[in-house]
């Protein structure tokens, strides 16, 4: 079964750590297999918003996309995906 720690915390009156909630479910005769943080090596990538697509002059199977990944300066990229 999985479980989100934020559901958890909802009905807890106090911050719990996800270590302590394993513990405690440990205790009572669930073990608990993995503890899994989502996000976890997810550092480093940026998800950025399409604004144009075109076919690049030099070449047949790439595209020219020009991308705004939010701090308000258009991106130029090649890819290779559409």
């Amino acid at each position: 079964m999985k479980v989100l720690s934020s559901w958890l915390h909802e009905f807890l009156d106090s911050p719990v750590t996800p270590e302590a909630i394993a513990a405690a479910f440990d205790d009572l005769g669930t073990p608990v297999e993995e503890e899994v943080r989502l996000g976890d090596g997810l550092d480093g990538i940026v998800v950025a918003r399409v604004l144009t697509l075109g076919p690049h002059p030099n070449a047949d199977k790439i595209q020219l996309v020009e991308v705004d990944a939010g701090d308000g300066e258009a991106l130029q990229i090649c890819c290779g995906a559409f």
